[in-house]
């Protein structure tokens, strides 16, 4: 039983040793023997699934070659070195690239508020796919923008709804804002239907987002209560301003 248990282990432990080394492209393996063919069938499928890894990197990060003038010799250095996850979707192996990076490359501020900005989207997506239905409330919400508006200014029991799909970002350079932005600047990524929008709040747009996140929905009135330091009206354009950007809905 001792012995049978141990040929287990140990051809678990060879298997798993080959899908290591297949995941970065290394056939040449110890106590694997490719038959003698014109054209081996494992090179074949090991070469064919690293240049697809390659290229859906490359394509995902097209944006950044500007910045990043090595980003393919990058890419090919990530790709043998970190096996690519069993099951992976596209968007942890641009995670685990993004990390490898960090760790492995000296980047300037600009490449560094670059790899923050595309790690801030792919975040955005990765809750899309997990927050699904919270995400459709609320693009549902948001339809009845039009209608509710007009009631802002004169029903307290109106509801704000904090957009579900958000992530804060911190940048230290002006390589993705404009010359008016004050630096360091905080923006929020957020998604509206399929696109991913940004915006830069300034202290009171946070200080109204960060009530938002202690509690949401919330009605108007109580929302008023907390915030005590904004009168009426500064409150009234603040959550119009941001309903229309897609960042809060009514109800």
């Amino acid at each position: 039983m001792k012995n049978h248990k141990m040929a287990i282990d140990e051809y678990r432990e060879q298997i798993s040793n080959y899908a290591k080394n297949f995941a970065v492209a290394n056939t040449s393996v110890k106590g694997f023997e490719k038959r003698k063919r014109p054209v081996n069938p494992i090179d074949m499928f090991v070469e064919g699934n690293l240049a697809k890894r390659l290229w859906k990197l490359s394509d995902q990060f097209v944006f950044m070659k500007e910045s990043f003038e090595d980003l393919n010799e990058w890419i090919g250095e990530f790709s043998k070195a970190v096996p690519l996850e069993a099951y992976d979707t596209g968007s942890l192996d641009s995670i685990q690239f993004l990390d490898w990076m960090t760790r492995n490359k000296t980047l300037s501020a600009e490449q560094f508020d670059m790899l923050t900005c595309h790690r801030s989207r792919i975040a955005i997506e990765n809750f899309g796919r997990e927050n699904r239905i919270a995400h459709v409330r609320f693009q549902d919400l948001l339809s009845n923008h039009d209608r509710l508006k007009s009631e802002l200014g004169s029903n307290d029991s109106l509801s704000l709804h904090l957009n579900p799909l958000r992530v804060w970002a911190r940048f230290q350079t002006r390589i993705l804002l404009d010359d008016e932005a004050d630096l360091p600047s905080t923006m929020i990524f957020f998604a509206v239907g399929i696109d991913i929008r940004t915006a830069i709040l300034e202290p009171t747009g946070q200080e109204l987002v960060a009530e938002l996140e202690v509690e949401s929905p919330t009605r108007l009135s109580r929302l008023k209560s907390r915030l005590c330091d904004m009168d009426s009206d500064e409150l009234g354009d603040l959550v119009r301003e941001m309903s229309e950007i897609g960042l809060i809905a009514f109800g």
